[in-house]
This record gives structure tokens, C-alpha cells and sequence, in this order.
């Protein structure tokens, strides 16, 4: 599995109405074999985007 070039991680202050697929619907997990779960909108003032990696000068 690959994160891309440039991968980021969304610090989320609050999740509301988070919802986990039941066996009837599909989607449990992502192609990748991690568990999926479904949360209402998040605005853009109730999270922070952080870099997964930080970078020192051209290099990670």
C-alpha cells in the first residue's frame, strides 16, 4: 500500500455521528484491508491538516 507523495493526516477536533457499515451494506473495509467508517460533514475550521512526514529541505 502507498501513501503517495505526499501523504497528510487530518486532526479531527470532534466526529459526530460516526457510523461503522453493518454485514448488509458493503464497504466494511478499504481495498487495502482497513475498517472503513463514515462520519457527518466535518467543516473546515473543525479540523488541522498535518503533513505525515516532515521534510528537511528537499529530503523526508
Amino acid at each position: 500500500m502507498s501513501l503517495g507523495g505526499n501523504p497528510v493526516l487530518l486532526d479531527i477536533k470532534k466526529t459526530l455521528n460516526m457510523r461503522v457499515p453493518s454485514d448488509n451494506e458493503s464497504g466494511e473495509f478499504t481495498s487495502g484491508g482497513i475498517p472503513e467508517a463514515v462520519v457527518d460533514t466535518i467543516k473546515s475550521d473543525e479540523y488541522i491538516v498535518k503533513n505525515v512526514f516532515k521534510c528537511l529541505g528537499d529530503k523526508f
